[in-house]
């Protein structure tokens, strides 16, 4: 399974270049989303203390991994306190709300990062007018505001009627 972005729109539209949009109902009849199991933050962290049992189990052995300039790493107790860092930064991550999925069998995790205050929407418009200008009215944190601002372009002869109209129901 290869990793695709995928992009949604305020239509409800997705999306998975950015050009060529479908329904949501409709991409998701033709793309069921996996069966994903998440981790607890408890389940996540009792699986943390097994690993660190299995790793350091492994240091003086000889065994290690391929990095990916396929340089051979053996397993120290430095490279498991390293590893051991890494998971419970997770942790952290899955108790601050971070969804991570356990492995499916066939290689493929899953995480997803919930919407926080850092999340900006714009509301804008993209206008043609009668003399075949196009003229770009937004960024505007909301539709109201979007509203009033094609409204007082109307009102100062910016507009037409007829354009305002028709940005509307963009």
């Amino acid at each position: 399974m290869s990793s695709t972005d995928i992009f949604f729109n305020d239509a409800d539209g997705i999306s998975t270049d950015g050009e060529n949009w479908v329904a949501e109902a409709d991409y998701e009849k033709n793309n069921p989303a996996p069966d994903v199991e998440w981790w607890t933050a408890e389940e996540y962290e009792k699986w943390i203390a097994t690993q660190r049992e299995e790793l350091e189990a492994l240091i003086g052995t000889g065994d290690g991994w391929y990095d990916g300039q396929g340089v051979f790493h053996e397993w120290t107790q430095e490279s498991v306190d390293a590893a051991i860092a890494e998971y419970q930064e997770t942790l952290e991550s899955i108790k601050n709300g971070t969804l991570y999925s356990k492995d499916n069998g066939e290689g493929d995790t899953y995480s997803m990062i919930p919407p926080t205050e850092d999340v900006v929407s714009e509301y804008g418009v993209n206008v043609t007018e009668e003399n075949g200008e196009s003229v770009h009215i937004g960024n505007y944190a909301s539709s109201e505001e979007l509203d009033r601002a094609l409204n007082d372009a109307v009102d100062n002869g910016q507009l037409s009627q007829t354009e305002a109209d028709a940005a509307h129901q963009q």
